[in-house]
């Protein structure tokens, strides 16, 4: 009898999983380059360990998202063809269920008190900001030229439309 395999363990194994997947449509990556990315692009403020990383790379090995090779004495993982169907459906359901996940931080803000709403406010506009800056830049994502310059004429246009200008 074939044992079943166990999903995830909890969300941020199973972002591990789908971020490793991503990077692998690049070329191969192993555990601590993974880490190390993730640091790098949280700001620091995420720097899973190898006891969240492995179980995530093991994880898409067991379900043949993902497949194995030693290279220069380190394993490596590459994405197989079923990775990235897995991939490509979890893009479609992340896209479908974006609003979900903005209704759940309007719950967020209902629990906070004046301070901590304001704080989470500024906090999440500044990061949304050096996102938006590095994706414009080139220096994140994987937009075009073409897609870059279109995000910021959209964006721009819905700054204009929700901040009116209050001048006298």
């Amino acid at each position: 009898m074939q044992k079943e395999v166990e999903r995830p363990r909890n969300i941020r194994t199973g972002l591990i999983a789908m971020f490793a997947l991503r990077r692998m449509l690049d070329g191969p990556v192993y555990g601590y380059s993974l880490a190390a990315e993730i640091s790098e692009k949280t700001g620091e403020s995420w720097s899973p360990g190898p006891g969240t990383i492995y179980p995530a790379l093991h994880h898409l090995v067991e379900k043949n998202y993902a497949k194995t090779r030693t290279e220069e004495g380190r394993r490596v993982y590459y994405i197989t063809r079923q990775g990235k169907a897995k991939l490509e459906s979890f893009r479609r359901k992340m896209a479908r269920s974006r609003g979900r996940f903005q209704d759940a931080g309007r719950l967020w803000m209902e629990i906070m008190d004046d301070s901590e709403l304001r704080e989470f406010i500024v906090h999440r506009l500044k990061t949304d900001i050096k996102l938006f800056s590095l994706i414009t830049e080139g220096r994140l994502g994987h937009l075009s030229v073409k897609e870059r310059k279109l995000l910021t004429k959209e964006v721009a246009t819905e700054l204009k439309n929700l901040i009116p200008y209050r001048g006298e």
